[in-house]
């Protein structure tokens, strides 16, 4: 802990590093890459008051929609917000760390939720995505990683509300070479988030992003053991989204 609030004093006086910025391939992609670690707010109701990360229940948790949070810092929402003003490539793609959409791991009633990505930040979420909808961005598409597992899922304009509008894609990858979870309960996962179409846990590989001015191709691959150097390779999944649709459709 001594190490972790020496490295937060560091970065509160000015030892961050500007790694966020825009790649653009032509009118075809902007690619945003956007830092979500050095300028984040701490998780909030980690149990036993520990620092670092865990599963929250909201209605505990009074400081959960504290609207002042931010997960991005608020210089670089409003470098992102301006970004989005200006932009006016045919496809936006935000690559940043973790899943964006709202993960609800409490079966039935009552809600759950970790508190370490996007999730425990939902007011600086509907910022991003009012952002999106306020500057009419084409195409939005947001890659992640960080949770050891697949998850591909539309982007909502409210998650609270499952019939709200669909706004973009995400596709969260898996770690490469790192051993496999369960998919026992991502069923359940699945129906509680139905904004997620594919999840997995228990395969390892990565995925390829095909961009062309009629559709996103997007194949996720996978080893077959990721304790063999010459492991096997195959296609896991595969899903198309249409130019102007925000529609994901599985393709394998």
């Amino acid at each position: 802990s001594n190490v972790l609030t020496r490295a937060l004093k560091g970065l509160a006086q000015g030892a961050e590093m500007r790694v966020y910025d825009r790649v653009f391939y032509g009118n075809l992609a902007t690619l945003y890459l956007l830092d979500d670690r050095q300028y984040r707010d701490q998780q909030v109701c980690t149990k036993g008051d520990a620092l670092g990360s865990s599963t929250v229940n909201p209605e505990k948790c009074a400081t959960w929609n504290d609207p002042q949070r931010t997960l991005l810092g608020a210089a670089q929402e409003v470098w992102l917000d301006q970004s989005f003003a200006s932009s006016k490539a045919q496809w936006n793609v935000l690559g940043q760390q973790t899943v964006f959409g709202q993960r609800d791991f409490k079966s039935g009633s009552g809600q759950s939720f970790g508190n370490d990505g996007w999730d425990g930040y939902a007011a600086a979420r509907s910022r991003l995505t009012r952002g999106l909808q306020r500057h009419h961005v084409a195409n939005p598409v947001i890659l992640g990683g960080d949770v050891h597992a697949n998850w591909v899922g539309h982007i909502k304009a409210n998650y609270s509300n499952p019939e709200s509008e669909s706004i973009g894609v995400e596709f969260c990858g898996t770690s490469i070479t790192s051993h496999g979870g369960s998919n026992d309960r991502l069923p359940q996962v699945l129906a509680k988030n139905p904004h997620f179409v594919f999840a997995d846990r228990e395969r390892r590989g990565y995925g390829v992003a095909e961009f062309s001015p009629q559709q996103l191709l997007t194949t996720l691959r996978a080893v077959s053991d990721v304790t063999q150097p010459d492991s096997g390779v195959e296609t896991l999944a595969q899903f198309a989204v249409q130019s102007g649709t925000s529609v994901l459709a599985r393709l394998k």
